[in-house]
């Protein structure tokens, strides 16, 4: 006959199995709210210019507040890359909408945009980027804060490349 101790141990278990397992992710601090402006387009994305070596940021922000940052290591044609690494790798896009994988939100304040995205890979933390908007084709980023608080200044130029469809905002993370 298995006793009340036997069962309440075999719980306990059970519930730090179940608790190490899970994914804590931190919320972010930022709200998302629709993106009504005119500031930027949305009808495809945004690439920088080389960061470092030969990797290079992508953005995609869309009507609802969401936006997504990931990094690319260039290989061939910059456009090629994106769309091989990112646009229609099915991986990627699967790890956006179902880990904390370059999804966040951006807001737009006259000519500032701020982002949070979060890390991905594994981190339950989020990172800031802010910039300043040149015109509604082109953006700088030039602050990034990590999730440790420690500030980089950058002068990363976006330019935008129409495309679509534009992969699915929809994340479990964003609410």
């Amino acid at each position: 006959m298995v006793t009340k101790k036997a069962i309440l141990v075999v719980f306990c278990i059970l519930l730090l199995v179940m608790i190490g397992c899970s994914k804590i992710v931190a919320d972010l601090g930022m709200q998302r709210r629709p993106y009504l402006g005119t500031d930027l387009k949305i009808d495809g994305y945004y690439y920088s210019e080389p960061i470092w070596d030969k990797t290079i940021a992508v953005t995609i922000f869309y009507r609802d507040g969401v936006s997504i940052l990931v990094f690319i290591y260039v290989e061939q044609d910059i456009f090629q890359s994106i769309e091989k690494k990112f646009l229609y790798n099915q991986d990627v896009l699967s790890k956006i909408r179902n880990e904390p994988y370059g999804v966040g939100v951006f807001t737009i304040n006259n000519k500032s945009l701020e982002m949070e995205n979060f890390v991905g890979r594994g981190f339950k933390h989020t990172y800031h980027t802010y910039g300043e908007i040149i015109n509604d084709s082109t953006f700088i980023i030039r602050k990034f804060v990590g999730f440790n608080g420690g500030e980089e200044y950058w002068n990363a130029k976006f330019r935008f490349k129409k495309f679509s469809p534009k992969p699915d905002s929809t994340s479990v993370y964003i609410r």
